[in-house]
């Protein structure tokens, strides 16, 4: 059946359309942000699913506006010289940055003379754990979890 979209959305739904890259043993995640003035409903909401056996993509779905976009972070690797985008069976968490987000490009709000503060956190995807390679039974363990930036899409160590 068609997926219904929520009752605050006019728009087609985002989910009628196909991943960019098939993915499997992979992990998602939702991300959901409202505006500053504390509406009920928010302005944002994007699915991202993350790498897997046989994909090397980071992938971010917005369900409210259908726009999709994948990365693929090639030629970069973690401390122990293994590629950060060969990675499956991962398990993924939604985390608050561990930069702050006035040092990322946005700018902070001025409380007083010495003190700022932020109206929106920042967040990153951390994946903890997983395997590498996409031989089933013949996969090795990572040492290094791997961290995503939710705006790029990019994958660090």
């Amino acid at each position: 059946t068609e997926p219904v979209p929520p009752p605050h959305v006019d728009a087609t739904w985002g989910l009628n359309r196909p991943l960019k890259h098939a993915t499997r043993n992979h992990d998602s995640v939702v991300l959901e942000e409202y505006d500053s003035d504390g509406d009920e409903m928010p302005e944002k909401v994007v699915i991202y699913t993350l790498l897997g056996r046989h994909s090397r993509y980071v992938q971010s779905y917005d369900l409210l506006s259908g726009r999709r976009e994948s990365k693929r972070t090639k030629g970069v690797e973690d401390p122990a010289g293994l590629p950060l985008d060969d990675l499956n069976h991962v398990s993924a968490v939604l985390v608050d940055a561990v930069e702050p987000l006035s040092s990322v490009g946005k700018k902070s709000d001025k409380v007083s003379d010495d003190t700022t503060t932020t109206k929106k956190t920042k967040k990153e995807i951390w994946i903890p754990c997983g395997f590498r390679g996409d031989a089933v039974n013949g996969e090795t363990s990572v040492d290094y979890a791997r961290i995503v930036d939710v705006d790029t899409l990019v994958v660090r160590s």
